[in-house]
């Protein structure tokens, strides 16, 4: 079965379409197709077979361990993406051999060595003109371009190969037919394939992320950036944080950075971690010289010896009873041995000092390495901004308004990726993403300017448990940014836009209380078994009945005390923007039915309240702002705070309006 003329070359010219590879596509077409207008032809003996199939399978090897090595799971895409190359000279050995076919030995060793001790038994032959052109549409899906772009040629190349082949019993028109109704029948599978992929991909992860991955790696980060589909992160509570004051705007707590990065993973490039010299009379790690001004009581749950500790900016001591030792490394992440389970400790820290990197040694080449996949894509970006030809705090300020003017925050990756630059598809045409993205982002285009910059991971604390008496962060507040080296110091980059905490907020499942409640139990519960002075054979037989009263209590007067602390907190803690209209109108309906319930969040009130469908897209922007206007420190601009003004001046006027007819 051969395949009809022009074919092989018209599947290798829509592979070097697909990837980018144009010449290369281009030269072996002009190889294949030739031997059907050639009239001479070589007498290839089966030793010559066996060597071009050898030589074939050894450049296959070759590519995947590079591919692997270079890619890691991705590499497979670049394997993928160069079989076309790869099988090219078995393909060609057996279009100009005056056989025109591949005996079976050549292809499996296991028949090869059958033939070998029978020469009696039969060796078949085998045509690979249509699989060489399935290797060339296979590879081709590995390429940049996707949607119709992608499938209508490809339908039109295997229309092509199989009209030969078509049954001759049935009129034309109805095999056109049928061949249309597939490919659209096609293209519709494969986009519910890759729905369906998509959610179970984030499903998998997910689990592996309450289960297998709790504990983060200081050597390694897989990021989300190439996943397609909506990302999702559990509501599980992974920090408690005490402090002695109120915090007026979120808390980054660090737990690693890297410097080098691969397609989707980020690396350091130098693992080693030293010991941290203590002093055993109390307890305290002295990470820098100087009394720490502020202290806050952290709580994690370790589920080995050691495990990454999440520390703020400005760290200066680190304490606690349950620490048996303490290390750090050249990227300035902290590293606590302590007996698996939950446990606290205390760091010290100077507020006032916002060095990202508090223990990060000077930068190296590492900080500077731009991929490059990447280099042609981030220097275009460099050029239109103008980078080169600014200082390295005006290239700061220059990036952060190209991403809050050009971007949004998004959880939703909508198509696939191939597996080279899903990253510039980010900056160059899709335009939305996770933190993942921003911080990755961020790093390169620094780099690309001349700056050193490293990317950083940790949590962004802002979540007041009234439950707890403290403040936590879940799985879904796990953030990404990036540190910049400027002025012989670390410096916070974070151009993830304000409203991430918005986005995340909206979603959170109805249950959450109740895992709330048994993630306190839990903490409670180990938080009083590790206080070793404390006698502990009572109080373990009389937790279930103290936790079934306790519930039973928190059940009848959850709302007044949640009120109470919320009017308590209110009165005491600074905001930022605590002038937007938003807070006066709910501080207009405190005590109404209107009012928002406890734990209910500012978009389910909307919901509630409004009840019109209709208007929840413009109540979602107006909260946008509100947030913005909160937690961004650079604020709004002033066409947007008129923008908040106005909506809130609608919104409160039909509350306003509704509390006065539900008083009627």
């Amino acid at each position: 079965m051969r395949t009809p003329p022009l074919l092989l070359a018209a599947g290798l010219l829509f592979w070097g379409w697909q990837c980018d590879h144009w010449l290369v596509a281009a030269l072996l077409a002009l190889t294949l197709e030739p031997w059907r207008w050639m009239r001479w032809r070589w007498a290839i003996a089966d030793v010559d077979f066996f060597r071009a199939s050898d030589f074939s399978s050894v450049a296959l090897a070759i590519v995947s361990v590079y591919q692997f090595n270079e890619y890691g799971l991705h590499g497979i895409f670049g394997i993928l993406q160069w079989t076309p190359v790869v099988l090219w000279p078995i393909t060609a050995l057996q279009l100009y051999s005056t056989r025109g076919l591949i005996p079976l030995t050549a292809l499996f060793i296991s028949i090869r060595r059958q033939a070998r001790a029978d020469p009696s038994w039969p060796v078949g032959t085998i045509d690979l003109s249509y699989p060489y052109l399935f290797s060339c549409l296979l590879a081709a899906s590995t390429g940049e371009l996707h949607g119709p772009r992608f499938f209508l040629p490809l339908c039109l190349l295997l229309g092509w190969g199989l009209w030969p082949w078509r049954p001759r019993c049935y009129p034309v028109r109805l095999w056109i037919g049928m061949w249309v109704a597939v490919c659209i029948l096609g293209f519709g599978l494969q986009l519910g394939m890759v729905g369906v992929q998509g959610y179970m991909e984030n499903l998998v992860l997910r689990w592996m992320q309450d289960r297998v991955w709790s504990d983060p790696s200081p050597d390694r980060a897989m990021t989300a950036i190439g996943s397609i589909g909506r990302l999702k992160f559990s509501d599980a509570i992974r920090v408690w944080v005490r402090t002695d004051q109120p915090l007026a705007h979120p808390l980054l707590l660090r737990e690693a950075s890297y410097d080098t990065y691969h397609f989707g993973v980020w690396k350091t490039a130098t693992p080693a971690f030293t010991t941290v010299e203590d002093r055993p009379a109390i307890r305290t790690w002295a990470l820098r010289p100087g009394a720490p001004p502020r202290s806050l009581r952290v709580g994690i749950y370790l589920h080995k010896e050691t495990g990454v500790a999440p520390a703020p900016a400005g760290l200066l001591q680190v304490s606690g009873g349950q620490i048996l030792d303490v290390e750090r490394n050249r990227y300035g992440t902290l590293r606590i041995e302590s007996k698996p389970g939950y446990f606290d400790y205390t760091v010290g820290y100077d507020p006032a000092d916002d060095s990202a990197a508090w223990l990060a040694a000077a930068p190296d080449t590492a900080d500077l390495a731009v991929p490059g996949a990447y280099q042609r894509d981030l220097d275009a970006i460099d050029k239109s901004l103008q980078l080169s030809q600014k200082t390295p705090a005006q290239k700061l300020v220059a990036l952060h308004a190209f991403f809050r003017d050009n971007f949004h925050y998004s959880m939703v990756q909508a198509g696939s990726f191939p597996w080279v630059r899903p990253l510039s598809d980010f900056l160059l045409h899709r335009r939305a993403g996770h933190c993942e993205y921003f911080a990755t982002a961020t790093v390169l285009l620094l780099r690309q300017a001349g700056v050193p910059a490293r990317y950083a991971v940790g949590y962004a604390v802002s979540e007041y448990s009234h439950l707890q008496h403290q403040y936590i962060a879940r799985s879904r507040d796990a953030h990404a940014w990036a540190e910049a080296y400027i002025d012989g110091r670390w410096q916070t980059v974070d151009n993830t836009p304000a409203d991430w905490r918005h986005e995340e907020d909206i979603r959170a499942p109805f249950w959450q209380p109740l895992t709330d409640f048994g993630a306190w139990l839990s903490y409670t519960f180990a938080h009083w078994r590790n206080n070793e002075e404390d006698d502990h054979t009572l109080l373990l037989w009389a937790l279930l009945p103290l936790s079934a009263t306790l519930f039973w209590r928190l059940r009848q007067r959850q709302r007044i005390r949640l009120a109470a602390a919320a009017t308590a907190i209110r009165s005491r803690r600074p905001l930022l923007g605590s002038d937007s209209e938003i807070l006066a109108l709910l501080n207009r309906i405190e005590g109404s039915d209107l009012e928002p319930r406890a734990g209910e969040t500012l978009m389910a009130w909307g919901r509630r309240v409004l009840k019109y469908p209709a208007v929840e897209t413009d109540l979602q922007a107006l909260l946008r702002l509100h947030y913005r206007y909160r937690f961004d420190p650079h604020g709004l601009t002033p066409l947007q705070r008129q923008a908040l003004r106005s909506g809130a001046a609608e919104l409160s006027g039909y509350v306003l309006r509704k509390r006065s007819a539900t008083a009627v």
